[in-house]
């Protein structure tokens, strides 16, 4: 899959302003957790942004 987009490529604004927002509030993360052990059931689904997203950070493991 395609996560990671250039900033220069076009229909990214909304992302954009998204991680203008929290990366100002979130923490930085600089360690590599392990994966939730059903990551995978999550790999294709669609509007995880609706579904899941909340504005407060999760906590380190």
């Amino acid at each position: 899959m395609d996560a990671i987009k250039p900033d220069t490529e076009g229909g990214l604004e909304s992302w954009i302003e998204l991680n203008r927002k929290y990366s100002e509030s979130w923490p930085n993360i600089t360690v590599k957790g392990t994966p939730p052990a059903d990551a995978k059931a999550f790999e294709t689904e669609t509007g995880k942004l609706e579904k899941y997203f909340s504005p407060e950070p999760g906590e380190g493991s």
